[in-house]
């Protein structure tokens, strides 16, 4: 137990202190008199004590300053016995520290062991002691320390074989890697090799194509100017021996001058098959013939709206034009037709009207003689109709989706339409059968349309092409790329050299047919172009735009002329009156307009 009571543990330290105790009495203090200094002291003044006490209390306090110095430990010296009793502690030999307790004590009350022989042990042997401890300790770190270095050692030897090991992989894979990027290099360079030689076969393929399919037609005009020489021939002969040389040059020029007549439609007669004519008509061997009204820059400009009019309750998603009769049809997305006589930009007026389809009409084309109508739908079918009759002459429905155009031959013979199902279809008029299937587009086929008095037709497409056809052989002549959107329509030009394209970007183009080439590009976006027309003379292009407006561009660089707005939705549709007097667009809100230069009386 230590001084205070406490019990000590059995390895604790025991440490013998002498403490003097002081004695407080004041027997040997010297004590002496204060004298009293009386010149402070006034006899006249009877002070009572408690006046002193007062006196004493005012007077100023003087405070002790406060402790600076802190309390300090003093390591006193291990004395002898101590120093073997905590040995014998430290070693366990509890019976031997009892029987030297007991032997000491009992010796130093019989005086045997003065407090002389109390001396502390000499620091030397303590520091050794702990010099000893010390090393002790260091030896054990020393050893823990030496294993994790032999750890280390082994662990680095294996490091230094698992990096030798990935330098040669490393090496290795440079190696192949290196003869990856020459093979990959030999690879590109004989690929860009062989993609310029494709290119130059590809271009020389389609100038072939072309060449060929050139040929052919001047083979077949050649073929028919012969058989029309020996007809006029042996007409003159005829005429000679009948002794009427002059009636039958007369014959002759007409023969010569006058257009074949239009074969019968379904119905009629004959119930074989229609031919697809092999050459270009006669009356157009000497050209295009000169447009009545030619739309020149001037008259673009000076384009005002002459009247307007709400011709169905939905969007006007169609539209036709038959020139010699002067009649306008326009569809709806209701599934309806109407049917208006167009003399002027001044007025319409409504001749008939009839519900066609179930579904919205994407496009309508006249026959060529303007008795007859044909429309396509969004219910997957293609209709004919007798304009005068009112009534349903033929109903094509090998589509398997939505149809979205038509376009009637310059014959009459044949139509065209183009659907949903990615392709364009022929039909002949006279068995009301599928004549040939055009398939080439690998998505919806948006517009068709046939070239002026020719056998080529003209695809747009929402795989972002535009195909060109031969219709007697049903092979696409000439593809062309370029837009980045579905395209939503495209048109020759009437001369047949030119061709628009329009897509859902607002992107207009224009090609040249011989070449294929792009010759001038129109930005109209970031609203759609959903429909282009030429006029007839093929100086003005008028594009219907989803941001209620009509541009008017140049037909040979596409710069803007002028714009026509007043519309209250997206233009629909566009065209021309064929003989280029006036010009006829609708809108998504059912209405249709009619432009001119100047303003008409009805």
């Amino acid at each position: 137990m230590d001084q205070f009571g406490a019990q000590l543990p059995a390895e604790a330290v025991y440490v013998t202190k002498e403490v003097e105790i002081e004695d407080d009495s004041d027997g040997e203090f010297d004590y002496s008199t204060v004298p009293v200094d009386t010149t402070f002291v006034d006899e006249g003044d009877n002070e009572s004590f408690n006046q002193t006490l007062k006196m004493v209390q005012d007077a100023k306090k003087i405070t002790a300053p406060p402790l600076t110095s802190q309390p300090r430990l003093v390591d006193r010296p291990e004395v002898v016995e101590d120093f073997v009793r905590n040995f014998l502690v430290r070693k366990g030999m509890t019976r031997t520290l009892n029987s030297f307790q007991a032997e000491w004590y009992e010796l130093k009350k019989k005086g045997a062991i003065q407090d002389a022989d109390s001396v502390p042990v000499p620091d030397c042997y303590t520091r050794n002691n702990e010099l000893q401890e010390q090393i002790d300790t260091l030896l054990g770190d020393q050893q823990v320390k030496l294993e994790a270095v032999a750890k280390a050692g082994k662990t680095v030897v294996k490091t230094k074989k698992e990096r030798d090991y990935h330098r040669l992989a490393h090496r290795g894979i440079k190696e192949e890697c290196k003869e990856l990027t020459r093979e990959i290099e030999r690879l590109h360079d004989y690929y860009e090799n062989v993609t310029t030689e494709n290119e130059t076969l590809q271009k020389k393929y389609e100038t072939t194509k072309r060449r060929g399919v050139l040929l052919g037609l001047e083979r077949d005009r050649t073929q028919v100017e012969i058989q029309e020489l020996t007809q006029q021939y042996n007409t003159l002969a005829v005429a000679q021996d009948a002794g009427d040389e002059a009636d039958a040059g007369e014959a002759g020029e007409a023969g010569a001058a006058v257009p074949p007549p239009p074969a019968e439609l379904p119905g009629m007669e004959d119930t074989g098959a229609a031919v697809m004519p092999l050459h270009t008509p006669t009356y157009l061997a000497l050209g295009v013939p000169d447009v009545a009204y030619p739309m020149s820059r001037e008259r673009a400009e000076a384009l005002k709206m002459q009247c307007t009019f709400q011709a169905h309750d939905q969007a006007v998603s169609a539209m036709a034009f038959h020139g010699p009769t002067k009649q306008l049809a326009t569809a709806s997305d209701t599934g309806g037709f109407k049917i208006w006589d167009a003399q002027s930009a001044a007025s319409a007026q409504l001749l008939s009207e009839g519900d066609a389809h179930k579904y919205w009409i994407g496009g309508l084309d006249f026959h060529p003689t303007g008795d007859f109508l044909a429309s396509s739908s969004g219910d997957g079918t293609v209709k004919l109709w007798d304009i005068q009759q009112a009534e349903c002459l033929a109903t094509f429905n090998e589509h398997t989706q939505a149809v979205w155009d038509c376009a009637f031959h310059y014959s009459g013979n044949f139509l065209a339409s183009c659907s949903l199902d990615n392709s364009a279809k022929v039909w002949d008029m006279y068995t009301q059968q599928c004549r040939s299937t055009l398939r080439g587009h690998v998505d919806s086929v948006n517009s068709i349309d046939f070239q002026s008095d020719s056998n080529t037709l003209v695809t747009a497409s929402a795989d972002a092409t535009v195909q060109i056809w031969d219709a007697r052989t049903n092979l696409a002549t000439l593809t062309l790329k370029g837009h980045g959107n579905a395209c939503n329509h495209a048109v020759f030009n009437r001369h047949g050299n030119s061709l628009a394209s329009a897509d859902a970007d607002g992107v207009v183009k224009l090609w040249d047919v011989r070449t294929g080439e792009a010759t001038a590009s129109f930005n109209a976006g970031p609203a759609a172009a959903n429909r282009c027309a030429f006029d007839p003379s093929g100086a003005v292009l008028a594009v219907a735009c989803g941001d209620k407006t009509t541009k008017i561009l140049d037909a040979t660089t596409l710069e803007t002329i002028t714009q026509l707005g007043g519309y209250y939705d997206s233009v629909e549709s566009v065209l021309f009156e064929p003989s280029g007097k006036f010009l006829v667009s609708c809108a998504a809100d059912g209405s249709v307009h009619m432009w001119d230069e100047t303003t008409e009386e009805p």
